[in-house]
């Protein structure tokens, strides 16, 4: 692993992303990279005021989707559908509704749009109870992340 590519994946790292995602993605172990990240004496800390804000808005983001996902499958059992055919007629993946029933992931608008033309809803009926967050999810500036 070159210099260049430790310290791409340590200023991802340090941007939000995880070391073994970036490291994957340039063909390397995540255990490589931080064996190679503490060889260079680059800390695996991120400001902890920073975490515990991400964590924090990443925690509120769950518990809207959660919330959303309950409102799909309240709408959904209401008309009848099972998950496969809301998946079929949303023109989504299994996957794709297994993981936001599970939380694992944050839908996408289109996603949002596409669950609301399989249970034939307008988006207003399925968010409109949905609580904002109360706080948006804190950004890197961007002269942070060039430096890194």
């Amino acid at each position: 692993m070159t210099d260049e590519q430790v310290r791409a994946i340590y200023a991802g790292y340090i941007g939000g992303g995880s070391i073994d995602g970036l490291a994957e993605a340039i063909g390397f172990t995540g255990a490589a990279a931080r064996r190679q990240l503490g060889e260079r004496d680059l800390p695996l800390k991120r400001e902890l005021a920073e975490k515990g804000a991400k964590a924090a808005a990443r925690a509120e983001q769950h518990m809207i989707t959660a919330l959303l996902m309950a409102r799909v499958d309240e709408l959904r059992k209401a008309r009848g559908l099972t998950i496969e055919r809301l998946a079929h007629d949303a023109d989504l993946s299994m996957f794709t509704l297994t993981g936001l029933r599970e939380e694992l992931r944050d839908p996408k608008l289109t996603t949002v749009l596409r669950i609301c033309r399989g249970l034939d809803v307008t988006v207003a009926q399925l968010l409109g109870e949905l609580p904002l967050p109360a706080q948006p999810r804190p950004r890197i500036p961007r002269e942070t992340r060039a430096s890194s």
